[in-house]
């Protein structure tokens, strides 16, 4: 990614995946990142020695190594990211669609997915709230039940 990709709001990336152009909104941190960061030439992600990496692969090594010794965090992949992008976009309320441009999918396939799981897990968290309501209506009628079967002394 070259500076001129960014604008201070978004960034013009290229899906390693499908080879799409996206215009992605920067996040806060990660504009405020972009903001604070020198820039050693045209390029946004340059090596210690302040020259680009020369593909993906030697970038993406260079996040993980970087990931694990800053937040101590060793097992997982780029790929991994990208589906946890996809499923943190669907726990947002991302449409299909929406997702499809954010990871720049050409099939919807991968995008339902994650909506289908960010369903299910909004599902099971409103069905385990009911319960937990039903539960506690149902313990309060019991403590009444027993309270009215008690015989008052006088």
């Amino acid at each position: 990614m070259k500076w001129t990709d960014y604008d201070s709001k978004k960034i013009n990336v290229v899906q390693q995946k499908t080879g799409q152009r996206v215009w992605l909104h920067c996040p806060a941190p990660f504009k405020e990142m972009l903001d604070k960061m020198s820039r050693y030439g045209e390029y946004i992600f340059n090596s210690k020695w302040k020259r680009p990496y020369k593909h993906a692969g030697t970038l993406g090594a260079a996040i993980r190594n970087h990931v694990e010794k800053r937040l101590n965090h060793s097992d997982y992949s780029m790929h991994g990211l990208r589906k946890n992008a996809g499923m943190e976009l669907a726990l947002a309320g991302c449409n299909v669609p929406e997702i499809m441009a954010v990871l720049g999918h050409k099939s919807p396939k991968m995008a339902i997915f994650y909506v289908q799981q960010a369903d299910k897990i909004r599902l099971g968290e409103t069905a385990t709230a009911k319960w937990e309501t039903h539960i506690q209506a149902s313990n309060a009628e019991r403590a009444a039940q027993r309270r009215a079967a008690i015989k008052r002394v006088k």
